[in-house]
């Protein structure tokens, strides 16, 4: 079955998460060096990563106190409101593409493959991300669940992206990390389903995805031997 279009998930697979979010830790540190006692970055980098989950924390108060109390403050520490405004100014411009990307996307348009976004999360934020990438123009769709009010699983956000692309799920593909969002929740659609392996772990309950990757770069001769005529 040839495949027609590539719909990918944004976080963790289209932007390297783990090196944005190391560069958010920096431009922290580095904004309140003044106002706190001498951090490790690698340490608190991986205790803002632990409690972030991958993007998936939810970010109410308790997020944002739990992350102030991260930082040995030497006075009064900022409010959360002015934490979190931080926090989004400097994840936006700490983005960071995942290896290859930019070769990847060369090498599928070059296949005649019509590309698209699917992701999770605020309208603003997850625009913002891929001005960064400045990968807008090659896409044929993006779909943003705070745009459309329809979040991965739900099946509704994958006919969208189809229905604005003009693909049929059948010859249709969708890459991604999480594995009930992006796989379990792009295969119950209809698509083919692609897991980007190395941030979560795959639930028992769910039968293991038949394909999987590693990197992104390895999409090219899979797409080559797998899914072309």
């Amino acid at each position: 079955m040839a495949i027609e279009t590539l719909l990918f998930d944004l976080d963790n697979t289209l932007i390297d998460r783990p090196s944005t979010m190391f560069g958010l830790t920096q431009r922290l540190v580095e904004h309140f060096r003044d106002q706190t006692e001498v951090l490790d970055i690698q340490v608190l980098n991986r205790q803002i990563q632990y409690l972030d989950q991958g993007g998936y924390g939810v970010k109410d108060d308790s997020f944002w106190q739990e992350l102030l109390a991260l930082f040995p403050w030497l006075g009064t520490p900022p409010s959360c409101a002015d934490f979190r405004d931080l926090w989004y100014e400097f994840y936006w411009d700490a983005t960071e593409p995942m290896p290859g990307l930019f070769e990847t996307l060369a090498d599928l348009e070059a296949m005649s493959l019509k590309l698209g976004i699917i992701t999770n999360g605020r309208t603003i934020g997850q625009n913002v991300k891929i001005e960064r990438l400045g990968i807008r123009k090659r896409m044929q769709t993006i779909i943003v669940s705070g745009t459309v009010d329809i979040r991965k699983p739900d099946s509704g956000i994958f006919q969208l992206a189809l229905s604005e692309i003009g693909s049929d799920p059948a010859h249709s593909c969708f890459i991604g990390d999480n594995p009930i969002a992006d796989v379990v929740g792009s295969r119950a659609a209809g698509l083919y389903a692609i897991w980007m392996r190395g941030y979560f772990e795959w639930p028992g309950d769910h039968p293991q995805p038949k394909i999987c990757i590693d990197a992104l770069p390895e999409l090219v001769p899979l797409m080559q031997r797998r899914f072309r005529p």
